[in-house]
């Protein structure tokens, strides 16, 4: 067995502390695979649309050794920021079609950018490989509001007074869920936007500025577990794995719209839209065989043992889904997306007044 075989296979084996090595040794980087979708040394120009030491740079860290083994090829990562992650986005949309280039897409903010035509293409127009995860949302009440009786869902549907529900921006998916799922479940709601992150919308929440807010679990489970908001809703069709949310009756938004008789099918567009998470994928018209390869490669290593222990290890939540499975997502949150755009835009539109 050669001894770059030996490192790789102590790297998928160590778990936790294998993170720190595969990000920081180039040696484990280099390539050896016996499977192989490319030429021997090829390289894959691996686009991050955000600047390095962010989480799309982490998953990606994390996965590279692993795809690396599984396609034959040596990722080389690069970071192209701006635009909110559309002229990386844009990048690797506009790459030629020959495998090798490819990116972990934020697919929400696609989505978003697309309907606010900041992009001409969809979500659903890149060749999709796979999804490491989604960025299932959670709506969540501040403590102030809280004690003030709005301490579940039904609090909030029965409420006379309209809520202040605090959001990043306009093509942010938190704002979009605010639009669009609060229409669809009959919240009565204002909206709070422009705030520069998670962090100043879930302070405002805290400090009872806003009643609302709706993240990924991970953006908020800090300010969750010192009880500082309190989630009433998830957004997506299952609970997260935490033991904050064990023996608690915190119901989906697909319950939610039952409960209320909301179409189902919108509920869960709209839901497809906030969760749509970080894709991997490279641009249209890929020849299939390339494709499917490196498609079942990604599969492959998004679901290795040793990838989920460093993921595990680094507090990264993982649910990977193959290219079909995402290829599927993708597609339902960009006709979601076209369907809802009139009620997004209207929400916009009630910022300025």
């Amino acid at each position: 067995m050669s001894r770059e075989l030996s490192r790789r296979s102590f790297l998928k084996q160590a778990g936790t502390a294998a993170l720190a090595v595969t990000v920081c040794d180039p040696f484990i980087r280099q390539t050896f695979a016996a499977k192989g979708c490319y030429p021997s040394g090829t390289n894959v120009r691996w686009i991050v649309p955000f600047s390095p030491g962010g989480g799309y740079n982490v998953y990606s860290r994390m996965i590279e050794p692993f795809i690396e083994d599984e396609v034959g090829a040596e990722l080389v990562v690069e970071n192209i920021s701006g635009a909110g992650g559309g002229i990386g986005s844009t990048q690797i949309f506009q790459s030629k079609p020959n495998g090798r280039t490819v990116g972990l897409l934020n697919a929400g903010g696609v989505v978003m950018a697309g309907i606010a035509g900041e992009l001409d293409f969809t979500i659903d127009q890149y060749t999709i490989f796979g999804r490491i995860v989604d960025t299932r949302q959670v709506i969540c009440v501040g403590k102030p509001t809280y004690e003030k009786g709005i301490r579940t869902i039904k609090d909030a549907l029965n409420t006379k007074q309209p809520l202040l529900w605090g959001a990043t921006g306009p093509s942010s998916n938190g704002f979009f869920g605010a639009a669009v799922l609060g229409h669809i479940l009959g919240i009565n709601r204002k909206f709070v936007s422009g705030y520069p992150g998670s962090t100043e919308v879930t302070l405002a929440a805290t400090k009872g500025d806003v009643d609302l807010i709706e993240f990924t679990f991970s953006s908020i489970q800090t300010a969750v577990e010192a009880g500082d908001v309190i989630p009433l809703a998830i957004v997506g069709p299952k609970i997260p794995d935490h033991k904050i949310f064990k023996g608690k009756k915190i119901p989906t938004v697909m319950e939610v719209a039952k409960m209320v008789g909301a179409d189902l099918e919108d509920a869960l567009g709209a839901a497809e839209v906030t969760a749509a998470g970080r894709v991997i994928a490279g641009p249209p018209n890929i020849p299939a065989k390339i494709a499917d390869c490196f498609a079942k490669g990604t599969y492959r290593a998004m679901t290795h043992p040793g990838f989920k222990a460093i993921a595990a290890g680094a507090r990264r939540p993982i649910d990977p889904i193959d290219s079909d499975e995402a290829r599927k997502a993708m597609q339902r949150a960009s006709k979601a997306a076209r369907k809802h755009k009139a009620i997004w835009e209207q929400a916009v539109k009630e910022l300025g007044t």
